[in-house]
């Protein structure tokens, strides 16, 4: 399975929406096979998985990003105990700034932030 969610990086054709998915995809794995959780951290570890996904997706679109995809991406970090770099961060609260978040992608926000200790900006309080 990790050759596969590599692979779905390195297409040409993989967008933000895409790259979420794949992300997405290795939270619900390791909610759903507890047995997993330890080989999806290594995985994520060893693999050139997030910093391609930071590259690739963040770097790229995150700017563009609506206010699903940035709960989503921050919840799914924080759900695989993965810090985001710091470019990653600044970026995404520069753009973050800029939207309304609804109750649900505010309250899943705050969780994030909290359990990766990343202190929010003050523009974003």
């Amino acid at each position: 399975w990790s050759t596969a969610v590599l692979d779905v990086l390195k297409a040409d054709a993989c967008d933000q929406v895409c790259a979420g998915r794949a992300l997405r995809m290795l939270v619900q794995i390791s909610r759903e096979w507890q047995q997993c959780s330890s080989e999806i951290n290594s995985f994520l570890q060893k693999s050139e998985f997030m910093p391609r996904f930071e590259q690739h997706v963040c770097e790229t679109y995150l700017m563009q990003a609506d206010k699903f995809q940035l709960s989503s991406i921050l919840h799914s970090f924080a759900a695989l105990g993965y810090v985001p770099s710091k470019r990653v961060s600044y970026l995404w609260f520069r753009r973050a700034e800029s939207v309304s978040f609804h109750a649900q992608g505010l309250s899943n926000v705050i969780w994030a932030l909290a359990k990766l200790q990343i202190r929010p900006t003050m523009a974003f309080r």
